[in-house]
């Protein structure tokens, strides 16, 4: 990000890049996620009873609320992209107008 005159800049490549690391920083989670998912629920071959019930409950609430927190993330790379179209298309937009405005200057 580029700080000129109090005004912040953000090119349209930087938003693609920062929305694809957040694809895969979404997706690592994910797997990380059904890693621990998939190893409480073998637990129960050497985890038995009560407590093994109630940790493998508590820990299952908390995989699931991590899930949730990724659901809602994963339109944060979606809302990256959607930006940086817009961002292309208002540059493009603006450097056009001020060619055509630089044809019309006075002498």
């Amino acid at each position: 990000m580029t700080v000129t005159s109090g005004t912040i800049l953000v090119s349209p490549q930087e938003l693609q890049e920062k929305a694809e690391l957040a694809y895969g920083r979404i997706a690592d989670c994910s797997s990380a996620l059904d890693k621990i998912s998939r190893t409480l629920a073998a637990s129960d071959s050497y985890w038995q009873g009560d407590a093994g019930d109630a940790a493998r409950l508590v820990c299952n609430a908390v995989v699931q609320d991590a899930r949730d927190a990724l659901e809602e993330l994963k339109g944060y790379p979606k809302d990256l992209l959607a930006y940086q179209g817009l961002y292309s298309e208002v540059i493009f937009r603006t450097e056009s107008l001020a060619n055509a405005v630089s044809d019309y200057t006075l002498a």
